[in-house]
C-alpha cells in the first residue's frame, strides 16, 4: 500500500471467487480502488450477518520496496465465519496482499 499526499491509501483488494480457490489466475477486484465509505458498507453489511469462530494467521513473508512506498505480503490464513443460520464460511489457504 502506498499514500497519495493526502495519506489515503492508494489499492485495489483482490479476492478468490471461492473461500479456498486462492490461486491468484481466477481472483476478482470485488471493491475496486479504496473507497473508505463503499468499503465500510461491505464489511459492517457482512460483519451484521457473520460471527468469527476463529481467526488464525501465520505471516510467511514481508518485503518492501527499497524506497519503502510500498510492499507484499504473503500470509497463511485460516479463519471460519458463521452466517446467521449456521452456515460456516472458511477462508483457508495462502494469500497475498499488496
Amino acid at each position: 500500500m502506498c499514500c497519495c499526499p493526502s495519506s489515503t491509501p492508494i489499492f485495489v483488494w483482490v479476492w478468490p471467487p471461492e473461500n479456498q480457490a486462492h490461486d491468484p489466475l481466477h481472483c476478482e477486484t470485488v471493491l475496486g480502488r479504496f473507497d473508505a465509505k463503499r468499503w465500510k458498507r461491505f464489511y459492517a453489511d457482512f460483519l451484521a450477518r457473520h460471527v468469527l469462530i476463529h481467526d488464525q494467521h501465520d505471516i510467511q513473508r514481508i518485503q518492501l520496496t527499497h524506497e519503502k512506498d510500498g510492499a507484499f505480503a504473503v500470509v497463511d490464513i485460516d479463519m471460519l465465519w458463521q452466517d446467521q443460520i449456521g452456515n460456516d464460511i472458511h477462508w483457508l489457504g495462502r494469500v497475498c496482499k499488496v
